[in-house]
């Protein structure tokens, strides 16, 4: 009798945390014309401006590993005596948030409109120097303010301040350092440097690339996207190359000097040999990178900060389809269908292991490729149901996510909260954490002794 009563009382705490769980997410619905800060955890009103600054407050995050805490949204300074609002204040990691502790900021605007032909002209420095204006003056106001970033979404301009006797200049840079304040120099275009890439600014920086050698070069569509697949073999050739030393990198400098890009180039052309060599069935052998000097120093130092071996198969498929979207679909009567519905056929089919797969016309292998997505995630999840009925130490599930348990977890990966509507998440260090929309469905990761109960409780 006793057991019955303590099996009715524990289903009931269940039912009722399982209500209350489903009553929270209910509350945490964003409201219309509303987008979640991805700094603060609050909502904000939504904007086309709104939307390029969050994806870049999410790429600071995840990229370059500055936490949250030490981000502000709107931060207020004062400029020859009137106040003005940084978009994005980041400061010295867990320093209070003041002028004294300020070394980078961010200036946002929205994205611009991609003409009828379907590339945007992309700008140096010096023709988008009027957009400078606000960060520079913060920059020069604070003098601790090193590093400054200016962006519509699609042209980004990283700069770094540096004084001298006279004056203040604000020196192009190819890209900010990370967190420990590292940077793609060539002591650090190693694999350690590399990060792994998030998947919006990706699909972001494949754009950059594609509309630059499209835009900017004046190359056909066609021309653009064979050119701009020829460094992507480069890339991935390289990170192929254990034990080897890195050739696919660019200085931080280099990008912007005639000096540089002819550095850049004595680098990739040699590399491009090398890929050819190594694959004699896809090149005929006469292939050759005809792109200026400029743009191949620009497509390098685009790509060379991403480690395609880490970043997730999904990003880099989206990322690499985009691109052929927009120089097939239509114009040579290829169409590809879109992942959503590729994600429910394989669902609908349910493949198994055991089972194979034909698709004669692949194009970019979207259903492949979502055929192995599948049956990893049917893998890992029948492991996780094996390891709740053993017992097994390191995963326990718990009906919803407590509030300690959300503190604790913000703090291990450097976050000032994490928002219940957070999807599953993982860093360059292999560490996940999982937070799916269904409260009830949370893997709590802790450790449990023997008797089952977990330790620290």
């Amino acid at each position: 009798m006793a057991r019955v009563k303590a099996a009715s009382s524990e289903q009931g705490e269940e039912m009722s945390d399982l209500a209350q769980a489903e009553q929270e997410t209910e509350d945490s619905a964003l409201e219309e014309g509303k987008v979640f800060d991805y700094i603060t955890g609050n909502p904000v009103k939504d904007s086309e401006r709104e939307r390029v600054r969050q994806r870049i407050a999410r790429a600071i995050i995840h990229e370059y590993g500055i936490a949250a805490e030490d981000m502000e949204p709107d931060y207020g300074v004062k400029v020859a005596g009137r106040n003005k609002r940084i978009d994005i204040a980041i400061f010295r990691p867990g320093t209070p948030h003041e002028d004294q502790n300020l070394y980078r900021a961010v200036a946002v605007d929205k994205e611009p409109k991609v003409g009828t032909k379907g590339a945007y002209r992309m700008r140096d420095p010096d023709e988008a120097r009027k957009e400078f204006q606000l960060l520079e003056a913060v920059m020069a106001e604070v003098e601790t303010c090193e590093y400054g970033l200016w962006t519509n979404g699609l042209e980004f301009f990283f700069f770094r301040k540096e004084v001298t006797r006279f004056d203040t200049r604000f020196k192009p840079i190819a890209d900010w350092p990370m967190g420990d304040e590292t940077i793609g120099t060539r002591e650090g275009a190693s694999l350690a440097r590399m990060r792994r890439a998030d998947p919006v600014m990706l699909r972001t920086a494949f754009r950059r690339c594609h509309n630059y050698i499209h835009g900017n070069e004046g190359m056909p569509k066609d021309a653009a996207f064979w050119q701009f697949l020829y460094l992507i073999f480069c890339k991935m050739y390289d990170e192929r190359r254990l034990g080897e030393q890195r050739v696919f990198w660019a200085g931080p400098y280099e990008p912007f000097s005639p000096e540089g890009q002819k550095e850049i180039r004595l680098r990739i052309v040699p590399l491009f040999e090398a890929v050819k060599r190594a694959y004699p069935d896809l090149f005929k052998g006469n292939e050759e990178i005809t792109l200026s000097d400029r743009a191949l120093a620009f497509i390098v130092s685009e790509l060379s900060r991403y480690d395609f071996a880490r970043t997730d198969v999904d990003a880099k498929g989206a990322a690499y389809q985009e691109i052929v979207g927009t120089n097939l679909r239509g114009d040579r009567g290829q169409y590809f269908t879109p992942r959503g519905a590729i994600r429910l056929v394989i669902q609908m089919l349910a493949p198994k292991e055991s089972e194979r797969l034909l698709d004669p016309a692949c194009g970019t292998g979207g259903f492949l490729v979502e055929t192995l997505n599948y049956l990893n995630k049917v893998f890992h999840d029948e492991k996780k149901r094996q390891a709740r009925r053993r017992g097994y130490p390191g995963i326990h599930f718990a009906a919803r996510p407590s509030g300690r348990f959300r503190r604790q977890q913000a703090l291990r990966f450097g976050l000032r909260s994490l928002p219940r509507s957070c999807r599953a998440d993982e860093r360059d260090d292999g560490r996940q954490f999982a937070w799916p929309p269904v409260p009830h469905e949370l893997a709590r990761i802790s450790r449990r002794s023997p008797a089952g109960r977990q330790s620290g409780e």
